[in-house]
């Protein structure tokens, strides 16, 4: 990019900016078709909550779960999960996020299923690829997403009474 400055003594400045632009032709996040709702779609989860410390994400996870019929709870961190209470079929948990963070936070949710016949399918959701690679990840989530995610791969979450198991590392 290039940026021009010119200014003249009590008549004023002129500040000009330009940034090179490359056109993208094809993006899969973004041209991906929106799954069509058939009767077959219908959730078979109750109970949903999202846990991420970043408001933006809550409230895109929050309105992309509300595209499906599910009025999901949401929370800013897992203090404030677990302050709760509550009980949930499916969550989606940021990665990382402090207090605690997702992991640990799975860790908590994990053990006290121990003494319950309950067990809640968590999805570890991040922006850091690595998190596919991490064998403690995988031990304690049913799926990790990678952020963006889309409303493709929440779907088969919703809808699959298996909970879309199958391939659920990746």
């Amino acid at each position: 990019g290039e940026i021009l400055l010119a200014s003249t003594p009590h008549q004023g400045t002129t500040l000009t900016v330009f940034l090179p632009l490359q056109i993208v032709t094809s993006d899969p996040a973004i041209n991906e078709p929106a799954p069509v709702r058939s009767p077959g779609g219908t959730p078979n989860v109750q109970r949903v909550a999202v846990v991420d410390d970043h408001p933006t994400n809550l409230l895109v996870m929050q309105q992309q779960l509300a595209w499906f019929g599910i009025d999901a709870d949401c929370y800013p961190d897992g203090r404030a999960f677990l302050a709760a209470g509550g009980v949930y079929d499916l969550l989606f948990i940021d990665y990382s996020m402090p207090h605690p963070d997702g992991v640990t936070l799975a860790k908590i949710i994990r053990r006290a299923e121990r003494h319950t016949a309950r067990r809640c399918r968590i999805v570890m959701c991040s922006a850091d690829a690595d998190i596919l690679a991490s064998p403690q990840v995988a031990a304690l989530t049913d799926k990790v997403l990678l952020k963006p995610v889309t409303l493709n791969e929440i779907e088969p979450l919703l809808t699959d009474p298996a909970g879309s198991i199958e391939g659920a590392k990746g």
